[in-house]
């Protein structure tokens, strides 16, 4: 069984994924939303809950400070919605091929580790060489052979070589530093502010996206008290409490970002 203990060593991640909402709830109405959010979470959760007519929900969740950088379209005009948020809930069996599917592409999400090291490894390819040639060639592969009359036969002749590259990955905190301190700065600016006034150090009170509910909802007991964090709970013993599970998640989570803090902020 996974413990709170066995993951606080793990690295907080960034997750970038694009969301498009379109009948996002709020407090003046129903609207498109489309844009991004970038999540920090230890890892995607999984989550289950079960109704009094003991039929099961299934959702997906990503844990700890994030933010929502996204357009709303009012009468056909963006009216931007940039907040602050401790996570993100969403149903993983609902895939984005393309609108208006509403949810988050977690098809290929863009995974940023501040903590990896560049690495640097020997790559082997295989290339082939095709050469027109004149005339007779004795060697190589004779790939086709072309002949008219009266002309010297032509041929392609295929090389088969091997070749060394070596590559060499970029770091987690030259990635992050792009994220956060260069391409996306004044995107993210918002959410480096708020990580480091302290704002998000308490996940009680924020809100959270719930993509399958369509809107915001608040981080209390009332709301994910209903959910077992799966990771965290596999037998699923009812005498854990599942909402102290998702507090301690959340602060593993900026706790780590805050020990390595060099890895994680720049504005």
């Amino acid at each position: 069984m996974i413990t709170i203990q066995d993951i606080k060593e793990y690295p907080t991640l960034f997750w970038i994924l694009e969301l498009y909402i379109p009948e996002y709830q709020n407090q003046m109405g129903s609207f498109e939303l489309e844009g991004y959010i970038l999540a920090t979470s230890k890892q995607l959760w999984n989550l289950i809950t079960t109704s009094e007519d003991e039929e099961t929900t299934v959702r997906s969740c990503l844990i700890g400070p994030s933010v929502m950088y996204a357009t709303m379209s009012i009468g056909g005009r963006p009216i931007p919605e940039v907040k602050t948020i401790a996570g993100v809930i969403f149903d993983s069996t609902e895939l984005r091929p393309d609108k208006p599917v509403p949810l988050l592409d977690i098809i290929a999400p863009d995974v940023i580790d501040p903590s990896a090291k560049s690495d640097e490894e020997q790559v082997t390819k295989e290339i082939r060489i095709i050469e027109l040639a004149k005339g007779q060639q004795i060697g190589d592969e004779l790939l086709t052979k072309v002949q008219t009359n009266h002309l010297i036969p032509k041929r392609l002749l295929g090389n088969l070589i091997k070749k060394t590259f070596t590559v060499k990955t970029t770091s987690g905190v030259d990635n992050a530093k792009v994220c956060l301190g260069g391409l996306h700065k004044d995107k993210y600016k918002l959410f480096v502010e708020a990580v480091k006034s302290g704002k998000l150090r308490i996940p009680e009170g924020r809100l959270l996206l719930d993509v399958s509910q369509k809107k915001l909802i608040a981080f209390n007991r009332d709301n994910l008290s209903q959910y077992v964090i799966v990771e965290l709970n596999p037998v699923l013993d009812p005498s854990i409490d599942a909402f102290d599970q998702f507090v301690d998640v959340y602060n593993s989570t900026i706790e780590y970002m805050l020990e390595t803090e060099e890895n994680y902020f720049w504005a």
